[in-house]
């Protein structure tokens, strides 16, 4: 939350941290949590694993957050890192195996967060929401049963840009939703919304698009922001 306040803080936009704990809607400049009253306690138990594996793994190190704790191999050796984190692995399923937890295999590192926290949860109420409202904090958890999004006022073009495997909720969500929006088609003049899922680097993934970098998803937005600037200019002519 912190890095997006300090980049993205000034901007009018809703901003979603930490698999979507923290919220700001759009126009907002106050941040509500998915849930206050979460125990974190948890943290106490995994923290002191992450930190046996730390310190014999150079080039690692922990990140605390709101919601969770990460291990971050990024600048240690690849392949020792790699083993590292699936020992790690290996060693937290065993403590947590009676707590409400989920360890996610990410980028180069290893994120333990609660079961009730994904990124799906803050997308899918956006979703439900629309494109001209902001939107609240959505419920701490879902079931299987629970309700599909709602068919209001629709988006017309999204883009969902990921890099590991905490976003295939979000892939997998606007899936479904984008299947729902084309059903809902009953006029000839309707038109489907565009729905771009991208995913970065090597790995399965359920998005339909893949870039090797993020570099070539800088020149895709700096197109889009180029056209959006002229488009704009056109029209006040």
């Amino acid at each position: 939350r912190r890095f997006m306040e300090k980049w993205l803080g000034r901007l009018k936009v809703g901003l979603a941290a930490e698999f979507g704990f923290c919220h700001r809607a759009p126009g907002s400049e106050e941040w509500t949590s998915l849930g206050r009253d979460l125990d974190t306690s948890w943290k106490d138990v995994v923290r002191p694993i992450m930190q046996y594996f730390a310190e014999r793994t150079p080039g690692t190190y922990i990140e605390s957050k709101e919601s969770s704790l990460a291990w971050h191999y990024r600048d240690a050796d690849p392949h020792f890192g790699a083993w590292q984190a699936k020992d790690m692995q290996i060693h937290m399923e065993d403590v947590m195996s009676t707590l409400p937890l989920e360890i996610i295999q990410g980028n180069r590192l290893v994120e333990v967060r609660h079961v009730g926290v994904n990124k799906s949860l803050v997308l899918e109420e956006v979703l439900r929401q629309g494109p001209r409202n902001g939107y609240d904090p959505p419920p701490p958890s879902r079931s299987e049963d629970s309700p599909q999004v709602a068919l209001t006022e629709d988006f017309d073009f999204v883009l969902c840009v990921g890099d590991d495997r905490s976003d295939e909720d979000m892939y997998q969500l606007l899936k479904s939703w984008h299947s729902r929006r084309c059903e809902a088609i009953d006029h000839e003049d309707d038109r489907a919304p565009d729905l771009y899922n991208v995913h970065i680097g090597p790995g399965a993934t359920h998005a339909e698009f893949c870039l090797e970098s993020v570099v070539e998803l800088r020149k895709i937005l700096r197109g889009m922001a180029a056209t959006s600037l002229k488009d704009s200019r056109t029209r006040r002519r």
